[in-house]
C-alpha cells in the first residue's frame, strides 16, 4: 500500500495491493486494481468513513496456508488478509472502530475471468464475490452496489468523503499494455 499525490485527481490515493485493508475518515481516495480478486468497498454516510480490501482468494485453505508457511506473527497476519474471509472481517472491525455497523453499506467490485482456465461455475473469480456477498449478509450490511465478474479486469478508485465509487473496465489486458499499471494515476 503507498499513497500517491495525484495532481489529476486533487487529493491523495492511497494505492491498495492484495491483502490490502484500509479504512480513513480523511478527504482522500482509495484505489487499486482488480482481475479476479474481489474488493468490499464499505461507507459510513453518518461518519463519513470509507473502507476498501483487496483480497486473493476466498478463504477455504486459510488455516492449512498460514501453518504451511510456517509465519511470523506480523506476516501471518498480512498473508491471511488475502483471504476473503479475514479480509472482509477485518474491514468491518476497522469500520466499527469509528461508529455503528448500522450506518455501513457495501460495494462490490472484481470478480472477472481474467484467466482463461477458469470455469464459469466453480472458477476462483465466483468463489471470491460468492464469499464477499455471503459474508456482507451474515454482517446485515447491504450491498447497494456492485459491478463483478464478466471478462474485464477493473481499476477502482473510492471516494473517502462522498463514499462514491468509480469503476473502470479493462478489456483488453496485454502482457506489456501501459494501461494494466498499479499507477492508476491515469484514471479517467
Amino acid at each position: 500500500m503507498y499513497i500517491r499525490n495525484s495532481h489529476r485527481l486533487k487529493k491523495p490515493l492511497k494505492v491498495l495491493y492484495q491483502g490490502d485493508c484500509y479504512v480513513s475518515n480523511k478527504d482522500e481516495y482509495i484505489g487499486t486494481l482488480l482481475g479476479s480478486c474481489v474488493s468490499v468497498c464499505l461507507y459510513d454516510p453518518v461518519n463519513k468513513v470509507a473502507g476498501m480490501n483487496h483480497f486473493v482468494l476466498p478463504g477455504k485453505v486459510v488455516q492449512n496456508y498460514a501453518n504451511y508457511k510456517k509465519l511470523n506473527a506480523g506476516d501471518e497476519q498480512k498473508e491471511l488478509l488475502k483471504f476473503g474471509t479475514k479480509s472482509i472481517e477485518n474491514l468491518i472491525y476497522q469500520m466499527e472502530q469509528y461508529g455503528k455497523k448500522d450506518n455501513i453499506v457495501a460495494k462490490i467490485f472484481g470478480g472477472g475471468k481474467v484467466l482463461d482456465y477458469q470455469t464459469a461455475q466453480y472458477g476462483i473469480s465466483n468463489m471470491n464475490v460468492r464469499i464477499a456477498k455471503i459474508l456482507l449478509e451474515m454482517a446485515d450490511i447491504p450491498i447497494v452496489s456492485e459491478d463483478v465478474g464478466g471478462k474485464v479486469a477493473r481499476k477502482v478508485i473510492f471516494d473517502v468523503e462522498t463514499g462514491q465509487a468509480y469503476c473502470k473496465q479493462l478489456t483488453r489486458v496485454l502482457e506489456n499494455d501501459k494501461t494494466f499499471s498499479m499507477e492508476l494515476s491515469k484514471f479517467e
